[in-house]
């Protein structure tokens, strides 16, 4: 991880001017990434623009850490609000992408090979007894390693 260092009056003042601040969400208004979440650069590294945020208003953030909006109050990916953003595990952010519905579980990640149907297929050919890995796997097209996450739910377990 590398830890954000402190920031001079005129990187604040850059940031801050990336901000539009409403009576709810403070909105990053600078680069978006393609999931929605600001970027904002100083000393030659990029940031997301929420942990800055966090940063600024609460200081270093602990190793291993994401900083997460709260799923009660905040859905939106480019809000910087500080009174949005807690700091927690990658699978705390996991739990609270999938309460949020924007997880990219099953048919939304883009990188799906199977739909929810075969994945069921799947699961019902291989509960009878009668069906391999190895056959599932050739029979769907896919590795024999993705058939066995499938069965042992480590993939497609929302299903």
């Amino acid at each position: 991880m590398i830890k954000i260092i402190m920031l001079t009056e005129r990187q604040l003042n850059r940031f801050w001017s990336r901000v539009n601040k409403t009576d709810t969400c403070w909105n990053w208004v600078g680069y978006i990434n393609k999931d929605g979440h600001g970027r904002f650069c100083f000393n030659r590294f990029t940031y997301f623009a929420h942990r800055v945020s966090f940063f600024i208003q609460y200081g270093e953030i602990p190793n291993d850490m994401c900083i997460l909006h709260k799923p009660q109050i905040c859905h939106n990916s480019a809000c910087v609000n500080p009174q949005h953003l807690y700091a927690d595990t990658i699978s705390q952010n996991n739990k609270d992408k999938i309460i949020d519905g924007t997880s990219l579980l099953g048919e939304l990640n883009p990188q799906h090979k199977l739909n929810e149907k075969q994945v069921i297929e799947i699961r019902t050919k291989y509960k009878t007894g009668k069906y391999s890995h190895r056959f599932l796997a050739t029979e769907y097209n896919v590795s024999r390693r993705l058939i066995a996450c499938i069965i042992n739910r480590i993939v497609w377990k929302h299903i």
